[in-house]
């Protein structure tokens, strides 16, 4: 049974237990490299799946955790993955994983077109992020 975080409670209406239990979380590649957030993702013809972790460093950080990094996600999705690489009935979702020991958020994605889902990812989507965590907590 999941432990929630009573302060992080009110993000978890109507999520689902097992973040990517549908393309295999066992298959997911980790990246560690950055300073606000590391991640494991897999990408696989149309779909993808992103699992998000708060840093150490942030760890004790709520706003940053339950305001600012949704808020940052959110803009780096659509800049990452905008309307003309998306087919017509697709799906672009992010998701608090509530787990009092480690809450994380998820972002996942179907319907999504081109074949690079894999490089989006690891070039576009998560150094943007980082970069816009980054100016957010230095301000």
């Amino acid at each position: 049974m999941t432990n929630i975080d009573p302060e992080f409670a009110h993000l978890t209406q109507g999520l689902s237990q097992v973040p990517g239990a549908e393309i295999g979380i066992q298959e997911l590649t980790e990246d560690d490299r950055f300073t606000t957030f590391s991640a494991k993702y897999r990408a696989e013809d149309d779909r993808f799946t992103v699992q998000f972790f708060v840093s150490p460093e942030l760890a004790g950080n709520r706003a940053y955790w339950s305001t600012v990094f949704p808020e940052a996600l959110e803009k780096a999705a659509e800049k990452t993955f905008p309307m003309e690489l998306r087919a017509e009935k697709h799906l672009l979702q992010g998701e608090f994983i509530p787990d009092f020991q480690l809450n994380s958020w998820c972002l996942r994605g179907e319907g999504m077109l081109g074949d690079d889902l894999h490089d989006r990812i690891h070039v576009l989507l998560l150094p943007l992020l980082d970069s816009m965590l980054e100016e957010r907590i230095t301000k």
